[in-house]
């Protein structure tokens, strides 16, 4: 028998409590993903796309344009060395894809459009496709890590667990670090409600029975039924979670940074979902004070070489793809003179994408306006000859090609970019 989500509904509480739930079997050429987005827009002159210093229509940092493996190239700032060190490690399975047009400058709807390849927030996105495409029986196929992932009518596949790994008092309220209530209580004399096994099942036999009545009533129609099996799929998650021992032992981080989240995404991605969404922790949007730019930059690689290492100690490499994106990126000039001076916001972005399946390059390209260039979809590479520019459907449709869903079934009529996708 193949267990998936409808086969544990039927298995009560105390099943599931006794099952060793395994990691899903992936189909042949699928892959997990692992989203890391530099939220605020960041400004790829400042690492993965150097311009020409003597290009005055572009401010550019002071630095060194280092050559890697497979022409990738890319700018080291002046105080800046982890940005180098990272592509010392892993430009040789790194695809470097600039000149990614998102068609918009507002924050919101630009996140949207790279996470989801649509115009709208009622999509899934990236994260949330693989889930539903490539997440069959995990307990929980889409975490939620970095707390901006678009789960659109998929929300029964995904868990907005906290940066903080706040996951491990949703399993155990007895926690003593779960305080719910914000006001001054002494927990010692109004102690918290923690179900004993038999409430628990009462719990459980409630709500189970409510479902039931309310699949009497209301689930004739299709949207209906389908929105109680994902109430249901929903209510047995946790029991399945509780049921995976490295989830016992974690505790909550003290940090929301990058490095903080590492940890729980490769648990999450080794023991119950094949899809994680990460924020860099970061603040890109540095309207004043370019030189933030490079401080946010350097950490980044820095935090991404942490993850890149504890990927390959895990063994998932083999089996994970790293997306590294922001929602846009920044005008070519300053918007006043340094070192006050700041960039604001630019429709043209590039991203990285490394691990499993990537054919290591640069893919794309932007010219001396830093205007995004035509592109042949096929291989990815820059042509100006082409009648193809790089949009972010383009994008999103080769990431989800590459973890190996077929882009046609999420995002009809919008080809490809495969050239970072190896033969």
């Amino acid at each position: 028998m193949r267990f998936n989500r409808r086969s544990f509904i039927g298995l009560g509480l105390a099943g599931l409590g006794a099952l060793a739930l395994p990691r899903r079997a992936a189909a042949a050429g699928a892959k997990n993903l692992l989203v890391v987005f530099a939220r605020g827009a960041w400004d790829p002159v400042w690492h993965i796309d150097p311009q020409d210093p003597q290009n005055k229509s572009i401010d550019s940092p002071a630095g060194t344009v280092i050559p890697y493996s497979k022409g990738i190239e890319v700018l080291s700032p002046d105080g800046h060395p982890n940005i180098d060190l990272f592509f010392k490690d892993w430009a040789s399975g790194c695809a470097v894809v600039r000149g990614i047009n998102v068609g918009s400058i507002a924050h919101f709807s630009a996140h949207v459009r790279m996470m989801t390849g649509t115009r709208t927030e009622l999509s899934p996105d990236l994260g949330a496709i693989t889930a539903v495409s490539l997440g069959d029986g995990l307990p929980l196929p889409y975490a939620d890590i970095g707390g901006g992932a678009y789960a659109g009518p998929f929300a029964a596949q995904m868990g907005r667990l906290g940066n903080h790994n706040q996951i491990a008092t949703l399993l155990d309220r007895a926690k003593k670090s779960y305080k719910p209530a914000p006001t001054k209580v002494d927990y010692t004399q109004t102690p918290l409600l923690v179900p004993g096994p038999a409430e628990a099942q009462q719990i459980h036999d409630y709500v189970e029975a409510r479902a039931a009545a309310a699949a009497k009533l209301r689930g004739a129609l299709g949207d209906n039924n389908r929105r109680l099996g994902d109430y249901r799929d929903c209510f047995h998650r946790a029991d399945d979670l509780r049921a995976i021992p490295a989830l016992q032992t974690l505790k909550l981080s003290a940090s929301s940074a990058l490095p903080g989240q590492v940890d729980l995404a490769i648990t999450m991605l080794d023991q119950s979902s094949c899809a994680v969404y990460l924020d860099s922790g970061q603040d890109w949007d540095t309207h004043t004070t370019i030189a933030d730019q490079g401080d946010s930059a350097d950490a980044l690689f820095a935090d991404l070489s942490l993850l890149m290492a504890k990927l390959e100690a895990a063994g998932r490499l083999a089996d994970t793809v790293v997306v590294v994106m922001s929602e846009m990126g920044r005008t070519p000039k300053l918007n006043a003179p340094a070192p006050q001076g700041g960039k604001d916001h630019w429709p043209i972005t590039s991203a990285m994408v490394l691990g499993a399946g990537v054919q290591p390059g640069v893919y794309g390209g932007t010219d001396s306006s830093l205007n995004g260039r035509n592109v042949n979809l096929l291989t990815g590479k820059a042509d100006d000859k082409s009648l193809e520019p790089l949009r972010y459907d383009n994008f999103a449709a080769g990431v989800l090609k590459l973890v190996g869903v077929d882009p046609q079934e999420w995002l009809p009529d919008v080809p490809p970019i495969e050239g970072f996708i190896a033969p």
